[in-house]
């Protein structure tokens, strides 16, 4: 009897790896596309910091700028302004995409050190595209693709050459890759250092807080097995945040473990975005609220409902 040829099958593996590449590669960028590389900051909020001093500045990523959230006044920056008073004088420097190194770029600028300078509290969150830029690049060797490709484009190739999905089981794996993310959290940490550094040496009295990167696969039903693979990553780079901040005298707020097995419900992972959703910022708001004042902001730990007016 003679046997059919076997379609190819989609493994839990190749599954696994597609699903993974696709979280570093696209979401973090916002919308699949390339990342802002300019501070979307009316010069209004940086001199309301600079003139009166005592207000509240927010540093970092696509998470300390608000991504996916319906409004920007749902971001747990915009959220603890409101709750210290500082409404009228917090300014938001982050931005989609920005990694350490653009996080130094945007430190060195005069306007934004006297913004940072002139602060009381200081917010960041930082890392989580540091480790991208090498799944891109491995991505586009292995499978020939442009340099210039989109996250975008990357996954629409996968998604119109099914037939190189069970490639990407061996990627994950790949010496090179594994190899090119030792190097990004090498410069990571280096350049973490520098920003702590520099942050205090611009502000040396502001109370400064900088939250640890959360594995947005925890707790996420279907996309839970990848959490192990990602609780491994985001360790190495939260044990380098911890360390740096202590070294600084920055408050830590843990948000990795805050997060842990509740993607879905402070993510928005079943839209297959890793962005905190509102809850979810409600609840690095809170978090970060009690590291700074020793108390919780709510009496009672948030559950399962987005609290929209306090």
């Amino acid at each position: 009897m003679t046997k059919k040829p076997r379609k190819p099958a989609l493994t839990c593996a190749a599954l696994a790896a597609v699903l993974l590449l696709t979280y570093l590669v696209a979401p973090i960028f916002g919308s699949f596309g390339q990342p802002q590389i300019k501070v979307e900051q009316s010069m209004a909020a940086n001199a309301a910091v600079n003139q009166s001093g005592g207000g509240l500045v927010v540093l970092g990523d696509s998470i300390a700028s608000g991504y996916g959230l319906n409004e920007k006044s749902q971001s747990y920056g915009f959220l603890l302004a409101d709750a210290m008073q500082m409404d009228n004088n917090y300014c938001n420097l982050a931005y989609n995409g920005a990694t350490s190194h653009d996080l130094l770029n945007v430190l060195a600028q005069p306007e934004n050190a006297g913004t940072v300078g002139g602060a009381s509290i200081v917010l960041i969150s930082i890392g989580g595209n540091d480790i991208i830029h090498p799944a891109m690049s491995i991505l586009k060797e292995q499978f020939s693709l442009p340099a210039d490709s989109t996250g975008e484009q990357i996954c629409d190739y996968f998604k119109n050459n099914l037939s190189q999905l069970e490639a990407l089981e061996n990627i994950v794996s790949n010496p090179v890759l594994q190899l090119k993310m030792f190097n990004a959290m090498a410069d990571f940490a280096k350049n973490f250092k520098e920003i702590t550094t520099t942050v205090r040496q611009i502000n040396p009295t502001a109370e400064i807080c900088v939250q640890t990167i959360y594995n947005p696969f925890s707790g996420a039903g279907e996309l839970d097995g990848l959490s192990p693979m990602v609780d491994i990553i985001m360790g190495s780079m939260n044990h380098i945040i911890k360390k740096e901040a202590e070294n600084s005298g920055f408050y830590v707020a843990d948000i990795f473990t805050e997060f842990s097995g509740k993607a879905k419900l402070y993510t928005n992972i079943q839209s297959f975005d890793i962005h905190p959703n509102a809850l979810g910022h409600t609840t690095i708001f809170d978090d970060v609220y009690e590291v700074i004042t020793g108390s919780q902001y709510f009496p009672q730990k948030i559950n399962n409902k987005v609290i929209d007016n306090f």
